[in-house]
């Protein structure tokens, strides 16, 4: 299983749409076997779920996450986990042994807790 989050100075960037550069992490069982930087080339919703399905990934990890955003990775195939912070690689450790509890949905209406100052 590859999952991808987005990333900055170790930690889970907490507006997916705006981050610079996601980590994706290659796994099986509950280990992770190796990570690839990837930088954001200000990608389109359609055109990361696209980007993300075409490099292998099967999960998203994150923070927040506009509708817009989750609807295009969903139809890509991609599952969305949310409600994700701090550093990004014992979230996803924490993740691969189920001792941390995310949803496919936020409390915010949008998907986001960023009260809408980072979608355009």
């Amino acid at each position: 299983m590859k999952i991808a989050v987005p990333y900055e100075n170790g930690e889970i960037f907490q507006h997916f749409g705006k981050s610079k550069s996601f980590k994706i992490y290659e796994t099986r069982s509950i280990y992770v076997l190796q990570t690839e930087m990837l930088k954001n080339a200000d990608m389109t919703h359609d055109s990361i779920a696209e980007f993300f399905k075409e490099k292998g990934v099967n999960v998203i990890i994150c923070g927040g996450i506009g509708e817009a955003a989750i609807l295009a990775l969903n139809n890509a195939g991609l599952q969305v986990l949310t409600g994700a912070q701090g550093d990004a690689d014992e979230i996803v450790k924490a993740c691969l042994k189920n001792e941390v509890k995310l949803s496919t949905t936020s409390n915010r209406p949008n998907g986001c807790s960023c009260k809408g100052d980072c979608h355009h």
